[in-house]
């Protein structure tokens, strides 16, 4: 990466300042330049989905001219696992929204309640209890109800 590029021939560069921008997560930041700068405090730098921010590494030189157009090298660690964090930040917050939709259709927030459905729900409590008290046919007379063939007439 050049701190400055070649626009015109001869020209000078008064006061340059680069931002660099590195991926969330960034350890370990290492500058190699092939002549002094000065390096700015650090600092971060968040868009959307991020967590922690990013690290910002700012540069400054003063008079520049074209034998500055040089590259310089920077270095770091990152782990390969942080890649995930975007991907599986968006599915878990998904997750979340449909399980909590989930619960707020099954919640009943009525405040009055509902008589056709107060006499229901007494029906069928009432139909249960009285079909507890029936007798209930054993399974042999069921099974001789059913061995039996018709009547036919006879000529």
């Amino acid at each position: 990466m050049r701190f400055v590029d070649h626009i015109f021939d001869d020209s000078v560069v008064e006061k340059a300042t680069v931002r660099i921008i590195l991926p969330e997560g960034v350890k370990d930041v290492r500058l190699k330049t092939p002549y002094g700068v000065t390096q700015l405090p650090d600092s971060r730098h968040y868009t959307y989905l991020d967590t922690i921010g990013r690290p910002v590494v700012v540069l400054q030189k003063s008079n520049l001219v074209e034998q500055h157009i040089q590259d310089f090298e920077i270095r770091y660690t990152y782990k390969r696992v942080l890649m995930l964090q975007e991907p599986l930040l968006v599915v878990v917050a998904l997750y979340l929204l449909f399980l909590l939709v989930v619960v707020y259709v099954r919640l009943d927030f009525t405040i009055t309640k509902d008589p056709a459905h107060e006499s229901r729900l007494q029906v069928s409590g009432i139909l249960e209890k009285v079909a507890q008290h029936q007798p209930r046919p054993s399974p042999t007379s069921s099974q001789s109800l059913s061995k039996k063939e018709p009547k036919r007439w006879k000529r």
